[in-house]
């Protein structure tokens, strides 16, 4: 019986979202590398913006890298939220700006991820101008099949 531990990283962020993360991709990818991750997962939020900067750090070192995404919903499928009003738990004061749940998504197949892509691309178009296009908690479940 082996007593090593496994690890994989599945909710990374990095410099591509904002405020939330601070490190290039392939800064990631290298140190993810180095530490022995199985895996890693670097999820920006409602975009795959690290996509290619990831996966060419990926080659070059080797690192299986799980593809996802954060994705901005909105919670009106688990609770019942009049806009501008105040949520008890939720934390919003009346009248801010709701910034909805974010739900990490991971792609466990390449249908997965176009799936994945197909989503975000359909909820930016259907939503132009908007800085954080909110999903569907319904619509996002129908679509992962």
């Amino acid at each position: 019986m082996s007593t090593e531990r496994r690890y994989a990283e599945l909710h990374a962020h990095s410099a591509f979202t904002f405020l939330d993360g601070t490190d290039e991709p392939a800064q990631m990818v290298k140190e993810a590398a180095r530490l022995g991750l199985d895996a890693l997962a670097i999820l920006d939020v409602d975009g795959m913006y690290s996509t290619v900067q990831t996966t060419m750090a990926a080659r070059e070192v080797g690192l299986p890298i799980v593809y996802g995404a954060e994705l901005t919903a909105t919670p009106d499928a688990l609770t019942r939220i009049v806009p501008g009003s105040s949520v008890p738990g939720w934390g919003l004061a009346p009248g801010a700006e709701d910034p909805g749940m974010r739900l990490p998504i991971l792609a466990a197949s390449p249908g997965g991820y176009a799936q994945l892509v197909g989503a975000m691309s359909e909820r930016a178009l259907c939503s132009p101008g908007e800085r954080n296009p909110r999903h569907d908690l319904v619509d996002l479940s129908e679509a992962g099949g």
